[in-house]
């Protein structure tokens, strides 16, 4: 079982109306759910049917490419604003991969808690798993069209149940991403020798740079 925080804001794919110059997008970067000391808000102005779609995205580049996915879990920590002040609102958070979103959902409460909310459960090959994260939907009616209304994401962890096929690996990491090496070579008396068992290459003790 390998857990993962947010790893970066998808600006791309998001579509939003203001985001929070004091919380921006950014304040969240690399925090779980279980984080309750900030929080990332945008809002959705004034407006007739005003919706926003805002996505995060994980790094799971850690989980060896021929890995088996035996389950994928989802947890977020999230609060919205009151619907007594924007009635017909909602929010809905779900996995998504790719540029696909999962079909199952989980809809965050309209009281201004701040809860945890655990997704739907997905089951994924690993090849698929190459751009995973979260989507968080937040629409509002004609009847409310004269109110703002907040969203507040305070982290979310990715959950990936895996088996790793037997043997030992060589990962490195390159602009931040963990890429698995084809092949280790190690400086013998002065002759680079391709290393057969990498579970040897390295010593205790001595520190690599």
């Amino acid at each position: 079982m390998a857990n993962f925080n947010i790893g970066y804001f998808d600006d791309v794919s998001s579509r939003y109306q203001s985001e929070s110059s004091t919380h921006p997008f950014s304040t969240i970067i690399g925090k779980g759910s279980d984080n309750t000391d900030s929080y990332a808000e945008w809002t959705i102005v004034q407006g007739k049917s005003a919706q926003s779609h805002v996505y995060y995205r994980f790094d799971v580049s850690s989980i060896p490419k021929d890995a088996t996915i035996n389950s994928v879990n989802c947890t977020a920590r999230v609060a919205r604003q009151n619907s007594r002040l924007t009635e017909f609102s909602s929010l809905t958070l779900k996995i998504v991969v790719g540029a696909l979103e999962e079909t199952e959902h989980v809809t965050v409460k309209n009281d201004e808690s701040v809860a945890v909310y655990d997704l739907p459960s997905i089951n994924k090959s690993r090849d698929l798993l190459t751009t995973v994260g979260i989507s968080l939907h937040s629409s509002r009616g004609f009847f409310s069209s004269t109110t703002d209304f907040w969203v507040r994401l305070y982290g979310a962890t990715l959950s990936v149940d895996f088996t790793a096929v037997g043997g030992s690996r060589f990962l490195l990491k390159t602009n931040g991403v963990w890429i698995e090496g084809s092949q280790l070579y190690k400086k013998v008396n002065g002759v680079w020798v391709l290393q057969e068992d990498l579970s040897n290459v390295f010593e205790s003790g001595i520190k690599y740079k």
